[in-house]
């Protein structure tokens, strides 16, 4: 016991900093992971008719496409979460009008990376209750695709 006790009072000031970082970084994890699990609850508890719409990151070959959902019916949409590497958007069933804009990273050879970005562009979506959508990019045909997910 002693023998550690030594040891670590031998140890450089910066480990200590670095300890704590680390700490630091696993309580606040654990926190937003408590967070973002609640926040995902209470949306679905508070809108159990709700249809949801996913949007994220997805690799097509060496492209990465990233879509982003700017607003919803004109307004920034506020009932969202993380699920996984998604967001889903947690909307009434019906007709919405869906903002979104899709931007394309590929390796360049003058540039380290190539962006492109489509959009926004407004889409016309029809929902049903407790359903699951997928909003997609087709990097081919550069257009959006509006799909259902399986339950």
């Amino acid at each position: 016991m002693n023998e550690l006790v030594t040891m670590l009072k031998g140890l450089p000031t910066w480990s200590y900093f670095v300890a704590g970082l680390l700490l630091f970084y696993l309580l606040l994890f654990t926190f937003y992971s408590k967070y973002a699990k609640n926040r995902k609850k209470t949306l679905i508890e508070q809108n159990p008719d709700a249809a949801l719409i996913y949007c994220g990151t997805t690799q097509s070959g060496i492209k990465t496409v990233e879509l982003k959902i700017h607003t919803i019916d004109g307004v920034r949409h506020a009932d969202w979460f993380n699920e996984g590497l998604s967001l889903a958007y947690a909307v009434t069933a019906g007709t919405h009008t869906v903002e979104a804009s899709a931007t394309t990273s590929r390796p360049g050879i003058l540039h380290k990376t190539v962006n492109e970005i489509f959009g926004p562009v407004k889409l016309e979506v029809e929902v049903e209750p407790r359903k699951k959508y997928g909003l997609g990019f087709d990097v081919k045909e550069n257009n959006f695709t509006f799909t259902e997910l399986p339950q």
